[in-house]
């Protein structure tokens, strides 16, 4: 009984026309041209991962150029009584602009922080930054395609 419960509930599941919200079809969207200002380390990774859109001669598809601005910012939020770091905030705010190929341009403004304690250890502290930095550019690379594809 409980079998034909997971099957039955199984295709209900696959006929209902669900799909999850980050699965985009990369065949709908193209990115014909990129311009980078800013941070040099943000702008690579994000170059890497929209490197899948680039426009490739599909007419179907519907046409992006962008311009990113990006920009980094790393804050001290508390000391210790000697004076010390204790507490760091790590900001990137993106600024892109899109434009279609109609020539329409839409402006949207990306920001993500993390706050974060600072440890004994300096070699350590950098590659907890790094891999900070790492999601936090992973998180907004989401948030750029999505709203290329809402657009």
């Amino acid at each position: 009984m409980k079998k034909i419960i997971i099957f039955f509930f199984l295709i209900v599941l696959n006929s209902c026309g669900y799909n999850s919200i980050y699965n985009i079809d990369k065949s709908k969207i193209s990115i014909v041209d990129v311009n980078y200002q800013g941070d040099e380390f943000i702008n690579n990774r994000i170059s890497k991962s929209i490197n899948n859109y680039k426009y490739t001669g599909d007419e179907e598809s519907r046409k992006y150029n962008l311009e990113i601005y990006s920009k980094k910012e790393k804050k001290i939020t508390a000391k210790d009584s000697e004076g010390n770091p204790k507490v760091f905030s790590l900001s990137i705010k993106l600024k892109v602009v899109f434009e279609n190929q109609d020539g329409e341009k839409i402006t949207k403004n990306f920001n993500e922080d993390f706050t974060y304690n600072t440890m004994s250890n300096k070699f350590k502290l950098k590659q907890y930054e790094k891999n900070i930095l790492n999601d936090i550019i992973f998180e907004l690379i989401q948030e750029i395609i999505f709203s290329i594809e809402s657009l």
